[in-house]
């Protein structure tokens, strides 16, 4: 009997629901040798919310120390050089795009032909990048303040805040402090625009005595 259409959307969800559909891409020809003076560009695109995972299964581009004749490049959407000029026969480490698309280029000459390459890629939930903490400008001085405990020397303090940006994903939280604070003079502080700086008066320690004048004698 023949499976209806429920049936097969019934086993998919049984025995498929977490398998990632893989897709592939394949030089011209491949398995057999890939033609001369070939300038091919795949593009692949996923959803959004998603990046690129991309592996080689097969990989035999003639060889060259700066792969100056045959050559593949994967670049992502962004410019990002994810993969620059590679050939020979090594297959490189898995790739994971940064954005939701990349192309890869392939590149051949008039001469030396092999196998090409064959690839696989999937669709990869995204992951958040880090974002390292950034300060903002300093605020100016506040107003001098001792909590008017009426001895202690005044200050005035001036704050930044992590938040431009803020950290996120992970990323590194801001170097360095986030309050400064500076000693007021006395002289220069005025009663009235600073309430919070209180100095009660006290008498510094007795001078030696001087000498005596003639009327001692």
């Amino acid at each position: 009997s023949t499976l209806s259409n429920a049936d097969v959307s019934i086993l998919k969800k049984m025995y498929c629901a977490d398998r990632l559909e893989s897709k592939v891409i394949m030089s011209p020809n491949h398995p057999a040798n890939y033609p001369d003076n070939e300038d091919k560009e795949y593009t692949i695109s996923v959803d959004d919310g998603n990046v690129i995972g991309l592996w080689f299964t097969a990989f035999m581009i003639e060889a060259h120390a700066e792969c100056a004749y045959d050559w593949i490049q994967v670049v992502d959407a962004d410019g990002t050089m994810l993969l620059d000029k590679t050939c020979g026969s090594t297959k490189p480490a898995r790739i994971t795009s940064k954005t939701k698309s990349l192309t890869i280029k392939f590149h051949t000459d008039s001469s030396e032909n092999f196998a090409g390459f064959r690839a696989e890629y999937e669709q990869v939930a995204s992951v958040p990048t880090p974002v390292a903490g950034g300060w903002s400008e300093w605020s100016g001085f506040s107003t001098c303040s001792n909590l008017k405990d009426g001895k202690s020397v005044c200050k005035k303090k001036k704050v930044r805040y992590c938040n431009n940006p803020a950290a996120l994903h992970g990323g590194a939280p801001c170097a360095g402090e986030s309050e400064m604070y500076e000693d007021c003079v006395p002289a220069w502080t005025d009663p009235a625009k600073n309430p919070d700086c209180v100095l009660h008066g006290g008498w510094s320690v007795w001078s030696a005595a001087s000498t005596c004048s003639a009327s001692c004698a």
